[in-house]
């Protein structure tokens, strides 16, 4: 039988699945250090799980009532040598050592307590350990409310001029949809500095209601006219980079379950032969990472976030990722099919029609991302629920083949 590394970890993933005596933990540690007062209401904001690294566990939370606190658990194995000054460990029976850290320690982003005084009321709103932070601020110094994001590299440099050409293409009524205004690029503190969009957050579920068509109309004739602009990002999405990251996903996801062999090397052949006979049109600007909840929705219209991985590449690459959020989301239930054909219908109401068969192989490859991300999360079953992805990954490719042959 050939060995799993999720399947060693099972009594570690149950017991670190539950929140409450992590919680109590918390509480009495930050009570004990004198970190927050006791009894906060603590909320899980994340959770990662890859026993190829030596904290084979991190877990984020975060109080939800005023004057946001942060801690940071990471468990390993092994002991870790603490020297961050708000940072304490134990060992824990069945689980391992855990690492506590209060936020904004944090060796990897040592700046962070600084960016977080340039503003007011700041939130914290994702937090990636040792690798970025995003804060919102109600006003920045100098200015209104905005957004930071703070990095481990200089990415943000990309970023920042990518937002700035964005801007000004939104500027001359290029976009359909308003992004956000960039402010500044802070090499010193790593940090990218933006403008706040106007609208409210758009929730997946919305998109299943009455008028969920008519607003799935609208984000697909909105992000047509992103596809058709004369933006050139830096980065190619091209035939070559989606098949080695698909490769990428395939090998990490062989090496936490070696099980899923048969499906994952049968997917990425279909993947190689699928691009191998596809007609690839010339490039556009992709967002990238184009799922339901990155939209605003405000009284003149629309807005859009989080541009920060844009690259050239297919038209259907972006498409493919807002159809597969909302199936994912939909779990089975068949709400998705007036959705889809709107969203469609609005995408190619002003663009050239998209290409069903690269439509099907690139919803193929988001499956494919999605059941790494399964067997990433804090959970006894992220091995069948990462079998799952793969099917649903099988079976795009199964429907492209017919459409084909049809």
């Amino acid at each position: 039988m050939i060995d799993s590394l999720c399947d060693s970890y099972q009594e570690q993933l149950a017991r670190l699945s539950g929140d409450q005596w992590l919680i109590n933990l918390i509480n009495e540690i930050g009570e004990n250090r004198t970190w927050w007062l006791p009894d906060r209401p603590w909320t899980r904001m994340s959770g990662k799980f890859d026993p190829r690294q030596e904290a084979y566990v991190t877990l984020v939370f975060h109080t939800q009532d005023a004057s946001q606190e942060i801690c940071l658990i990471e468990v390993s194995k092994n002991s870790r040598e603490g020297y961050l000054v708000e940072e304490t460990s134990m060992f824990v029976n069945n689980v391992g050592w855990l690492c506590l850290t209060r936020f904004p320690e944090d060796r990897s982003l040592p700046l962070l307590a600084k960016v977080l005084s340039e503003g007011t009321h700041a939130k914290v709103v994702q937090y990636i350990p040792h690798h970025r932070c995003t804060i919102q601020f109600r006003e920045i110094k100098d200015g209104g409310p905005g957004f930071a994001k703070v990095f481990d590299s200089d990415v943000g440099r990309r970023i920042h001029d990518d937002g700035v050409a964005l801007w000004n293409l939104a500027a001359q009524g290029g976009l359909a949809f308003s992004v956000p205004r960039p402010e500044r690029w802070d090499e010193h503190h790593l940090t990218l500095w933006q403008g706040t969009v106007e609208g409210k957050p758009i929730r997946t579920s919305q998109l299943f209601d009455s008028n969920g068509p008519d607003l799935a109309y609208k984000m697909g004739h909105a992000i047509a006219t992103f596809h058709q602009s004369s933006m050139t990002p830096r980065i190619m999405f091209d035939q070559k980079t989606v098949l080695q990251q698909a490769r990428r996903h395939g090998t990490a996801l062989l090496v936490r379950e070696p099980q899923l062999r048969g499906e994952v090397e049968s997917l990425l052949r279909e993947l190689q032969q699928a691009h191998d006979g596809a007609t690839h049109k010339k490039p556009v600007p992709l967002h990238t990472d184009l799922h339901p909840e990155q939209w605003l929705k405000h009284e003149r219209g629309l807005g859009l976030v989080d541009f920060d991985r844009i690259a050239l590449g297919d038209p259907e690459y972006d498409v493919a990722s807002f159809l597969t959020e909302l199936e994912f989301k939909d779990k089975g239930r068949g709400r998705i099919s007036k959705v889809t054909k709107a969203f469609r219908d609005g995408y190619e109401s002003i663009a050239l029609p998209l290409d069903p068969s690269l439509l099907h192989t690139y919803r193929a490859h988001k499956w494919l991302a999605k059941a790494l991300r399964a067997i990433g999360k804090i959970q006894i079953d992220g091995a069948s629920r990462a079998q799952k992805c793969l099917f649903h990954g099988l079976e795009c490719l199964s429907e492209k083949n017919k459409n084909e042959a049809s």
